[in-house]
Parts: structure tokens; sequence; C-alpha cells
């Protein structure tokens, strides 16, 4: 997770959002915008709490802030999420792809 923050902190926007149990993180996803894109840059689920809409709902809010900044299209990340099992699965879930950013 730090070394993720340490790549984004050169992005002009970026925001963190965490999911948490009786003040236990459980889960977070880094936004980004750069040059009107927006960016799923990260995303991780605690093991124990997948499969049960934590990381819908940390997209969720990730693309509304997103549109807050009016981007023009949201993408996931450039790389593949080694920190969940089936990152492909939690995007397309949410209606992302993972070979093409959503237009909005």
């Amino acid at each position: 997770f730090e070394e993720r923050v340490k790549q984004l902190t050169g992005k002009p926007s970026i925001a963190i959002f965490v999911a948490q149990i009786q003040s236990s993180n459980i889960g977070y996803c880094i936004a980004s915008v750069e040059d009107c894109n927006g960016e799923i840059d990260s995303i991780y689920i605690d093991p124990e709490f997948r499969n049960q809409s934590v990381g819908e709902s940390l997209l969720a809010e990730a693309e509304i802030w997103l549109n807050s900044n009016q981007v023009d299209k949201i993408g996931p990340p450039y790389t593949s999420t080694p920190s969940i099992e089936h990152p492909a699965l939690a995007f397309k879930g949410s209606g992302f792809s993972l070979n093409a950013g959503l237009s909005l």
C-alpha cells in the first residue's frame, strides 16, 4: 500500500477510500485523475471480507469521486492488482473492463 501511494503522489489529483468495520481497515481503493482521465489505481480487500460487496462499494465511491472531477473516461489499473485474487472479476462486477476504460 505504502509503495503504491508513493508511485501515485506525482499525479495531480488522488483519492484514497478505506473500508472499515469496527475501526479496523478491511480494504482500500485508490483513484486518480490526470489529463481528464480517471483511473482506479489500486484496490485491496482483506481476504476474510471478499465476496461481501466491499470492493463494489469502494469502487462505487471512487466512481462518484471521479465523476465529480469531470473525467472523460474511467479505467482500471494499468497493471493487474496482485492484492486481489481475481482483479478482472472485481472490475467486471462493477461495470469496468480491463481492456478499455468505462466511457461516460
